[in-house]
């Protein structure tokens, strides 16, 4: 391993993000080599310190000067606002979004043509002009026209 693989590594290494076979490398290497030995024990305190600094509050007055700095005036109302929409207002508005078009797929679709019919063209001018097929008189049969009654 280099020196220069054994710094990219060495914050990974004081982590436990590294898997054996590279956390066993780094150990041998800093084991061999002095600087990079002095570099583990920096991570090492880095992270030490940065622990037990977790759980200490802001210093006094840093939320003053922040303000300070970047409003030009330390008073509450000088914060900003901001403004968060609650999440039930984002489901409402996906909802309107999807029903408007859901309608405007719906009313822009264009209207089937009616299905053709069987009827031809002479029969639907003779129904547009009034023609009522049960007024046409039937004719008798020849037989019931020349059949005699009696012996």
């Amino acid at each position: 391993m280099t020196c220069s693989l054994f710094k990219r590594l060495v914050d990974a290494y004081v982590d436990s993000e590294l898997d054996g076979a590279e956390a066993m490398e780094v150990w041998r290497h800093a084991d061999h080599c002095p600087d990079c030995a002095r570099e583990l024990a920096r991570a090492r305190y880095v992270k030490v310190k940065m622990e037990e600094g977790a759980g200490h509050g802001l210093p006094d007055g840093l939320e003053d000067r922040i303000l300070l700095a970047t409003t030009g005036s330390v008073s509450p109302a000088a914060k900003p606002e901001v403004l968060r929409r609650p999440v039930w207002a984002w489901g409402l508005t996906a909802a309107a979004a999807a029903a408007f078009a859901i309608m405007a797929i719906a009313l822009l679709r264009p209207t089937p043509a009616p299905p053709p019919t069987t009827a031809s063209a002479a029969e639907d001018s003779i129904y547009s002009e009034g023609f009522d097929p049960l007024a046409i008189p039937i004719p008798a049969p020849a037989s019931a026209r020349t059949a005699s009654f009696g012996p």
